[in-house]
């Protein structure tokens, strides 16, 4: 009744809670939800008595907490070992399995988040059987193989068993495998590879089986791994990886499996849809994967205006993933000011630029600017507004008799101010080297 966590990246182990634990126990399973490992089932030897117990108790451990709940029982779902347990997304689905009175074709469904069973159909079900291997397609759950009557005879057969519908399909035995128990099952996304396991002897070969046409496919033997059973698989998104298992000794050598028809490629978990994969959540795949692209770079895989190209913007984000937050372009063209009495006041309005956050406003006498020849260094008098967040200003000061005001607008965003400068081939000189270059001029 003891376990660990492992961490690959630090290369360090955790010991698992005890608190709480299920009983000791073998031949039960584990399956992972997304947040907490469900264990459930497995026997416990007593060799005072020689009695074998079968438990059909089981425990939700959470690794963030490192506690453990209880599963609640179902008194339909007899205690045993040697079944296979699978995770749809949402349901833990228990099947086969044997007990002292033999193999057993009965299963239940367990939701982890309303802790609650229900019993899986017998009608249509395989026969009973241990050691057999299931895989969840997303749509069904697939069995084959395994033990079938006590103490030992082994099946090549399987059924499909849909959980919406609660209902079992037989698999074709066309082209399957032959019959075997201690083989491992894995699935692609698109097939089931069934490869080792023993009968009358140790088998190193398999078949992959498509359950679109319900049919099944040879495995290649040239270069395979060593004939074994009891062994583990693992698929990569492209390769089956054997390792382990037994034939006659112990075995610590392995294989692996190419189960592409083409070649594969790599391509990157996209979260937000946005086009562009988290580059350090990777995987080699023969076709993408729902939720993934081929092309990396994403620096904010949790919002869809964040990647490479999207343009930046003053909102304390790096929105086009260049390490640089805020280096937006500073904004282009000039705001189209209106001047107008409003009152006693003077109402100055302006068009606003999509990429400014703020607006300056300069205001400067008429005169000076006239008899200066455009000289805007000493013409200009005051800054009524420092990165304005509005487009419009109410002002309360008024020319002198004969005299008169100028006014000129800039947008200003996170990357710098834009220009007071029309470009315009009537300017004289420059509007922004001379305000600029005035004691008067906003910062």
């Amino acid at each position: 009744a003891s376990g660990g966590l492992y961490d690959p990246v630090a290369d360090a182990w955790t010991v698992v809670s005890a608190a709480d634990a299920p009983s000791p126990r073998q031949g039960h399973t584990a399956v992972w939800t997304g947040t907490h490992m469900v264990v459930w089932g497995g026997s416990t030897y007593d060799p005072a008595t020689g009695i074998t117990t079968y438990h059909n108790t089981g425990g939700r451990y959470d690794p963030q907490n490192g506690t453990w709940a209880p599963t609640s029982i179902l008194d339909v779902l007899l205690g045993r070992s040697g079944h296979t347990a699978i995770w749809t997304g949402d349901k833990m689905i228990v099947w086969g399995g044997f007990t002292e009175a033999g193999y057993l074709s009965t299963g239940g469904l367990y939701d982890p988040s309303r802790d609650s069973w229900r019993p899986v159909t017998t009608e249509g079900a395989p026969a009973g059987r241990g050691y057999h291997t299931a895989v969840w397609t997303g749509r069904v759950m697939l069995v084959w193989g395994g033990n079938t009557t006590y103490p030992s005879s082994d099946t090549g057969d399987g059924a499909a068993y849909d959980s919406r519908g609660d209902s079992w399909s037989p698999i074709s035995g066309a082209g399957a495998p032959s019959r075997r128990a201690g083989h491992t099952a894995i699935w692609t996304g698109h097939t089931m590879i069934i490869w080792g396991g023993r009968a009358n002897y140790v088998y190193g070969d398999g078949a992959r089986y498509d359950p679109s046409g319900d049919f099944w496919t040879g495995l290649s033997t040239s270069g395979a791994a060593f004939p074994r059973t009891l062994h583990t698989a693992v698929w990569t998104g492209n390769q089956v990886i054997i390792w382990g298992g037994f034939n006659n000794t112990l075995l610590n050598s392995g294989g692996r499996y190419c189960g592409c028809s083409g070649s594969a490629s790599l391509f990157y978990q996209d979260a937000d849809g946005d086009g562009y994969g988290d580059p350090s959540l990777s995987l080699l795949s023969c076709s993408p994967p729902a939720g993934h692209v081929p092309t990396a770079g994403d620096c904010n895989d949790a919002d869809g205006a964040v990647h490479p190209g999207a343009p930046e913007i003053c909102d304390g984000l790096d929105n086009d993933c260049d390490a640089v937050a805020d280096n937006a372009p500073v904004p282009g063209g000039i705001p189209f000011l209106t001047v107008q009495p409003s009152g006693n006041d003077t109402l100055l309005s302006w068009s606003s630029l999509s990429q400014a956050t703020g607006y300056d406003v300069v205001r400067g006498d008429l005169s000076i600017l006239i008899s200066s020849g455009g000289d805007f260094a000493s013409a200009t008098e005051a800054c009524l507004a420092d990165d304005l967040g509005g487009t419009f200003l109410s002002v309360t000061d008024a020319p002198t008799t004969g005299g008169g005001f100028w006014y000129l607008v800039r947008a200003i965003n996170c990357g710098g101010p834009g220009v007071y400068d029309s470009g315009g081939p009537a300017q004289a000189r420059s509007r922004d080297a001379g305000i600029n270059a005035s004691a008067s001029s906003c910062p």
